[in-house]
């Protein structure tokens, strides 16, 4: 709660409403299960040596803004739902929807754990 209220990164979740009994309650009164959640935080790309299509003059810059996905989780209880997947897919969503054409974007990047890296190998990104 700490980096939302500072504004340094905002957390998305996906929660599963299919459980929740008596839908006259009010949503905020029922406990929901969470089955996956994505953290976005502003971030920055080194250039240096990279030619980029559509962009002139950007080798005069050492760095260009980009969305850093900071986490991502999916409740093993959920695992091969395409939870990550949608979570992915939002994050990219709001990179390009939301914050590219208001504030400039070049990048959507991540620090993935070695172990993992076979989630994004050889995955083709059609956006």
């Amino acid at each position: 709660m700490k980096f939302k209220r500072g504004y340094i990164a905002q957390t998305y979740i996906i929660i599963d409403d299919n459980e929740r009994v008596g839908r006259n309650k009010p949503v905020l009164e029922y406990h929901y299960k969470i089955l996956g959640y994505i953290t976005l935080t502003c971030s920055e790309v080194a250039i240096e040596g990279y030619k980029l299509e559509g962009c002139e003059n950007a080798d005069k810059y050492a760095s260009l803004p980009a969305v850093k996905i900071a986490r991502l989780a999916v409740n093993n209880r959920a695992q091969r739902k395409k939870i990550g997947k949608q979570l992915f897919e939002y994050a990219l969503m709001v990179a390009k929807d939301e914050i590219m054409p208001r504030v400039g974007c070049r990048f959507l990047i991540t620090d993935a754990k070695k172990r993992l890296y076979h989630f994004m190998k050889n995955k083709k990104c059609n956006y």
